[in-house]
């Protein structure tokens, strides 16, 4: 086995055969790994693992846009309820009203006059 291991033909051609084995392996265990990852991380996210102790939260500013109604209104409800500082562009005053008297006068919620189209 030496022998043919060191032969200048044969040598190559399996360590050619290893690094194919090697990458093959690789390339097929690779989407495996990356989607245990995803799910990890999904569901780390969905039990609150991921969330920012509560003393954290105040201290960054969230800017979500078209929180006048729909997701956007939602989502800016919704993290402000749970301590962070919401800046959420509004494309109309009234809808900047509607959204702060949704938050119930929650203090880290801040309408921002915000029209993405011009």
């Amino acid at each position: 086995v030496n022998v043919f291991l060191h032969h200048p033909v044969a040598g190559h051609i399996v360590e050619g055969l290893h690094w194919t084995l090697l990458c093959l392996a690789a390339g097929l265990v690779a989407p495996f790994v990356l989607a245990y990852k995803c799910v990890r991380a999904i569901r780390a996210a969905m039990a609150g693992e991921l969330e920012l102790a509560e003393t954290e939260r105040g201290r960054f500013g969230i800017f979500i846009s078209g929180c006048d109604s729909g997701f956007g209104k939602t989502a800016a409800l919704s993290l402000e309820g749970r301590g962070y500082t919401v800046f959420a562009g509004c494309l109309t005053p009234e809808g900047g009203a509607a959204l702060r008297e949704a938050a119930a006068g929650g203090e880290r919620l801040v309408p921002v006059a915000l029209d993405v189209t011009k």
